[in-house]
């Protein structure tokens, strides 16, 4: 048909396979042309992608699921489905480390100011955080103000500048609603993952080092040791 109308034709088909089982392909026929004139087809085929479109549906909706509506941020989901296979996968002499940072004030200015701007104020931080992290870190919403960055390969040393340097550059940022200018900082904890405890376990240990850093003053750094892996 594609020879004699010159056209591309396409079609699902069951094929004979060797092993004697039936198998769905796709098949695609186009024309072969030499100066204008058909002598010829090609024919292509391809397994079915009824499969791959069921699985990019599912992989869609697995990152759906484990992305902040808000922000667009990855969000808690992420820590119990990606991250503990992360720090398990890598080299043994990885170190990952923790950095937790929570607004400060957020909820006297969402009382203030309302939730819609209190909003605004949520994803100009992620924005600012996703533009400061490295590629390599894993930036998530744990909820309300409250986000986590898991961060890869560091050291005691190299974890505390990227903690302060993300203060400062959170405390640099701004917002304008019409024709006022808002300003927030972030209060931080910060900790190295020992690879054999739970990640659960460095997530606390960094959230009692982030509410220190709100005891002392707000915007500041606390670090909370770990014991050696």
């Amino acid at each position: 048909d594609s020879i004699v109308r010159n056209t591309v034709n396409e079609a699902d088909v069951f094929l004979h396979h060797k092993l004697g089982h039936r198998l769905k392909v796709h098949v695609k026929t186009l024309p072969v042309l030499e100066e204008g004139q058909v002598v010829g087809a090609l024919e292509i085929f391809s397994p079915h992608d009824e499969k791959n479109l069921l699985q990019q549906a599912l992989k869609h909706y697995q990152k759906k699921a484990m992305t902040d509506t808000l922000t667009a941020l990855n969000n808690r989901a992420v820590l119990e489905d990606t991250v503990p296979g992360m720090i398990a996968d890598s080299p043994d002499d990885v170190v990952f480390g923790i950095v937790f940072a929570d607004i400060d004030n957020f909820k006297q200015f969402n009382d203030t100011y309302g939730h819609d701007l209190g909003d605004k104020v949520l994803v100009t931080l992620s924005k600012t955080l996703s533009n400061t992290v490295k590629p390599t870190d894993v930036l998530i919403r744990y909820g309300g103000e409250e986000f986590l960055i898991i961060t890869y390969d560091v050291t005691a040393q190299s974890l505390v500048e990227q903690a302060e340097q993300i203060r400062r550059v959170v405390a640099a940022s701004s917002l304008r609603d019409v024709d006022e200018q808002h300003r927030f900082t972030v209060s931080l904890g910060a900790t190295l993952i020992n690879r054999h405890e739970p990640i659960t376990t460095a997530i606390e240990r960094a959230d009692k080092a982030m509410y220190e850093s709100k005891r002392n003053g707000k915007n500041r750094v606390t670090v909370a040791s770990c014991a050696p892996n």
